[in-house]
């Protein structure tokens, strides 16, 4: 009996150290990539200082944010075309809401707000770094 606490107790010990180790500084966004997936974008549209773009994958529906900035290299995007876009999701932020779900809309800065769509089938907002404006570039 002596035997299975001492194992038990180091098991626990262990995955515990574990867990903290890889919690350690910021969050790695990599892990949240989708790195494969050429989305299609059917709708772009603009909220203030911000371009929200709708795309299509594999028969799920996206909505995306990129701030406005002046145009950059790259290729500019375009409605019914597709692109390699690694996208991440904004609830992995650090200071983002535990219960998402329970939170329809967020503040993207001061004077813009950003929601959810579930009538529209998009649960989640993403950004991308692939993204600059509407320029496209790696």
């Amino acid at each position: 009996m002596k035997y299975i606490s001492i194992i038990i107790l180091t098991l626990l010990m262990l995955s515990c150290s574990l867990s903290k180790s890889s919690n350690r500084g910021a969050p790695s966004y990599t892990q949240f990539e989708d790195t494969n997936a050429a989305y299609k974008i059917y709708k772009i549209d603009s909220i203030k200082s911000w371009y929200v773009i709708y795309a299509r994958n594999g028969g799920y529906r996206y909505k995306i944010i990129s701030q406005k900035c002046p145009p950059l290299q790259g290729v500019k995007i375009r409605k019914n075309k597709s692109y390699n876009l690694r996208l991440i999701s904004t609830r992995h932020y650090p200071n983002a809401p535990t219960n998402y779900l329970d939170i329809p809309c967020f503040m993207l800065d001061e004077q813009t707000p950003m929601c959810l769509e579930p009538r529209k089938e998009i649960y989640d907002v993403h950004y991308t770094k692939d993204l600059k404006g509407l320029y496209f570039s790696r």
